[in-house]
């Protein structure tokens, strides 16, 4: 699910929390490009309203603690309360938008219709215990 030009990647992955037991989804958008001398974090404004999840990449900005690394810039955050039919929505610095339809369960992520854009290749990850 690499789209041709795509400048992120984005991983879906349901996860069961060992230490509380709880369902969750772990978010990660990273950058194609990987970074030789500096592992930057990728700063996103992220918005979720329950079944729509609005990731609008703002920039690149270092990390805490800002050790030299080489990688790809990331961004990933946990989402207790995302099941169901979701869409994500991933606007990137250019402004250019990517749409996309998950059914999220705690035993999988499913891809529910094409994805609308181009600037994103999909992971969708099987279930672990925490990250």
């Amino acid at each position: 699910m690499v789209a041709k030009d795509a400048e992120y990647r984005l991983q879906i992955t349901p996860y069961i929390n060992e230490r509380t037991s709880r369902t969750s989804t772990l978010v990660t958008l990273s950058t194609i490009k990987s970074f030789a001398s500096f592992r930057y974090a990728l700063d996103v404004d992220a918005e979720f309203d329950g079944d729509t999840l609005r990731l609008c990449v703002l920039g690149l900005k270092t990390p805490d603690p800002d050790l030299p690394a080489a990688g790809p810039a990331e961004f990933k955050q946990d989402y207790e309360e995302m099941s169901g039919d979701c869409r994500i929505v991933v606007k990137g610095l250019d402004g250019s938008s990517t749409a996309i339809a998950v059914r999220v369960t705690p035993q999988s992520v499913t891809l529910m219709g094409p994805v609308t854009g181009g600037n994103v290749a999909l992971d969708l990850h099987p279930p672990h215990r925490s990250p």
